[in-house]
Order: structure tokens, then C-alpha cells, then sequence
């Protein structure tokens, strides 16, 4: 079987003085496009492929009379995906794959005009990487009442810099170690049934983000810039544990359950005091970005009632997070 999809979005924010000497215009959006090939090796045995390209661009125009500015941020990417399922019998569900991302970035560009002075950058700033990941997992029931869920993946990122796609792929092997990261991320996660109506659950997750997210607030502005890992941001690395308890009531018309975490986070990053995005525009962010660690834990409760006349669920979360940054001077808590 063969599958198309496609994605196209946009939003405009428009702001214009009484006056009409004044005006603000925020317009962003993202397309996306999938290719996907389905197909059935045997009874037991299945694979998915995959071709993806999504792009992402904000920008935050101001004119106010003669003088206009533009400050533009753009993400394109390009994703290949193979997802192997595989299943040897009633006990095992296991799924394993690849993956490759073309990463196209322009963190931000700025332009702008006064009368008929334009002082528009000759080329446009931009950074590439590459991204890999083979992965395997296996979902396994032991027993009727044990169950197991383990896996990893083996991820590599690579950033080439301000080059073109095809010096990077000459250049793939001559690139500064520095600028190359490999890791492995581990997974493990279990049930237990104590009887037919509760049960306790476990995991265990390590990640690595290769892709940060440059925020100068808790809300998505034109300011926000994708940026990629480099010798000076390291890859975010989460580590997160989870335990909880699950019981079913009232012949089993109500799910209820309660979960603790905790989730340890290394090399978050944030903007240094006093910097803004504008100050390295047409060029690397890296410089204005500083490297911190942090920790987030809490509870939720849960309830839901699944049978009957009406249905519905209610849920609550308490959690702590905590990020210090060596160089800033406030502690972040929330």
C-alpha cells in the first residue's frame, strides 16, 4: 500500500497605527509532505517506509514611515524512515529500524530599508546537519502477569556549518570531532499485575536532543530559533524514571491510578544576560547562548470512567522543575 499526505498552515498577525505611520506584521506557518510505502513481507513481518519533508519559518516585520525591518528564522528538513515490525510469536512484538535528517537551518536574518537605502544582508546565514539513528525494541510478555518493554537507539549527529549540502556530504568524514556527537539511548519498561484489577508500572528512558529550541520566553515568538548542536551547545541529555501504582474499580467501570517521576536534564540552554537574538543575526547564535543543567519531579493522580451512560476523565499534576545556568546569575524554578 502506498499513502500521500500533505500539510500546508499559516498565520498572519497584523498591527497598524491610526496614524498608518506605524505597522507590526508576524506571519508564520509550516508545510509538510509524506510518502509512505506499506508493505507485508509475510504473516509475521511488516515494514513501513518513509520520505518526510516538513519546513518551518517565522518572521516579525516592523515600518514605522520610511524605515522597515525584518528579523526571519526558517527550518527545512528532510527525513527517511524505515520501521521494521516483527512478530516471531504471541509473546513478542519487536520493532526495529533506521532513520536519516537532512537539517537545513537559518536561525535568524535580518533585513532591512529606509527610503531607498537597503541594508539587506548579500547572503543569507545558513547551517546544516545530519542526523542518523538505528533502533530496536522489544515488547515482551514473560508471563500473564510480568511484561517487559526494552529497546535502545544508536544516534548520530553531525553539523557542518555555514556549507552547502554537497561540500557536507564530501566533507562528511574530514568535519571537526568536536562538531560530531554519538550516543545511546537506553529504554526499559515493565508491568505487573498483582490481580485482574491492579497493577504496578516502571520505566526508564535516556535521551539525547540534538535540536534546541532558543527561547527568550515561556511563549512562542518571531524571537524563538531552532539551532542545531555545535562544538559550544551540546546535545540536551534527559534521563527520566517513573513508578506508578494502577487499580480499576466499580467492576471495572473507573481506571484510577497514581505516578511519581523524576527526570534529570543536562545542557539546557538559554540566553545570556543582555543578549538577544538580533545581536549575532546573519550568523552563529552560539555565542549568546549559555549551557545549564536542571531537574523536574512530581505526581499526577488520575481517574476515568470508561463504561456506563457517560464517560470522561479527570487528572491532576503537581511537579517541580529546577535549571541553573553558571552564567546567569537568577536560579529558574517553577
Amino acid at each position: 500500500r502506498f499513502y500521500l499526505s500533505g500539510y500546508l498552515g499559516s498565520d498572519i498577525v497584523k498591527f497598524a497605527g491610526a496614524s498608518g505611520n506605524f505597522g507590526i506584521e508576524i506571519p508564520g506557518g509550516s508545510t509538510t509532505a509524506a510518502a509512505r510505502w506499506n508493505h507485508l513481507f509475510t504473516d509475521k513481518l511488516f515494514l513501513n517506509t518513509s520520505l518526510i519533508f516538513s519546513d518551518y519559518s517565522f518572521e516579525m516585520g516592523a515600518t514605522q514611515q520610511s524605515f522597515e525591518f525584518k528579523l526571519s528564522s526558517k527550518v527545512e528538513d528532510w527525513n527517511t524512515k524505515l520501521d521494521f515490525t516483527y512478530l516471531p510469536n504471541q509473546q513478542n512484538n519487536i520493532k526495529f529500524g533506521a532513520q536519516y535528517i537532512y537539517h537545513n537551518f537559518m536561525p535568524a536574518s535580518i533585513s532591512g530599508s529606509s527610503g531607498n537605502v537597503d541594508f539587506s544582508p548579500e547572503t543569507v546565514f545558513k547551517q546544516y546537519s545530519n542526523e542518523a539513528a538505528i533502533y530496536f525494541a522489544d515488547d515482551y510478555e514473560i508471563t500473564d502477569a510480568l511484561k517487559i518493554n526494552f529497546g535502545g537507539r544508536y544516534t548520530a549527529f553531525t553539523h557542518a556549518g555555514d556549507i552547502t549540502f554537497i561540500q557536507m556530504l564530501i566533507n562528511e568524514f574530514k568535519q571537526d570531532k568536536n562538531n560530531q556527537y554519538r550516543n545511546f539511548e537506553p529504554s526499559f519498561s515493565a508491568r505487573y499485575k498483582l490481580n485482574h484489577t491492579s497493577s504496578f508500572k516502571t520505566s526508564f528512558s535516556r535521551n539525547y536532543q540534538y535540536i534546541h529550541l532558543a527561547s527568550m520566553g515561556g511563549m512562542s515568538m518571531p524571537t524563538d530559533l531552532w539551532l542545531p548542536s555545535s562544538e559550544k551547545l551540546k546535545p540536551t541529555e534527559g534521563t527520566q524514571y517513573t513508578l506508578g501504582y494502577f487499580k480499576n474499580l466499580g467492576n471495572n467501570m473507573f481506571e484510577t491510578s497514581i505516578e511519581v517521576y523524576y527526570k534529570d536534564m543536562k545542557n539546557l540552554i538559554e540566553y545570556k544576560e543582555g543578549s538577544v537574538p538580533e545581536d549575532n543575526a546573519n550568523g552563529r547564535q552560539d555565542d549568546a547562548l549559555t549551557l545549564g543543567d536542571g531537574n523536574s519531579y512530581g505526581v499526577e493522580l488520575f481517574i476515568k470512567k470508561i463504561a456506563g451512560k457517560t464517560t470522561g476523565w479527570i487528572g491532576y499534576t503537581h511537579s517541580y522543575t529546577n535549571r541553573i545556568f553558571p552564567e546567569i546569575s537568577n536560579r529558574e524554578w517553577f
